[in-house]
């Protein structure tokens, strides 16, 4: 597996979410932050390659193609990057 820019960068954004958690929130809520939220995205980006190369049964369907890596990987950035901002919109929207 190539260590990319993509991943330093991913992994450099991971750990702004968790300085920043731990500035405003205390140890407990950058620990939650590093459990629940980082691994999803962070999975999708560094092993895109790997998840988008499954077939086979999935919960309640089956995957018949493999989906190519720079999709998964896409859907890890949005979710990386976007998922931050909900709570900001969520105020906005208000």
């Amino acid at each position: 597996m190539e260590i990319t820019i993509g991943k330093r960068l991913s992994l450099l954004i991971a750990a702004i979410y968790i300085v920043v958690a731990y500035c405003f929130g205390g140890p407990e809520q950058a620990l939650t932050i590093s459990l629940t939220f980082l691994p999803f995205p962070l999975a999708l980006i560094w092993f895109a390659e790997p998840l988008g190369d499954y077939t086979g049964f999935m919960g309640r369907g089956y995957v018949s193609r493999p989906t190519p890596a720079i999709f998964v990987s896409i859907i890890g950035w949005l979710i990386l990057l976007g998922y931050p901002l909900l709570p900001y919109l969520a105020r906005l929207l208000a």
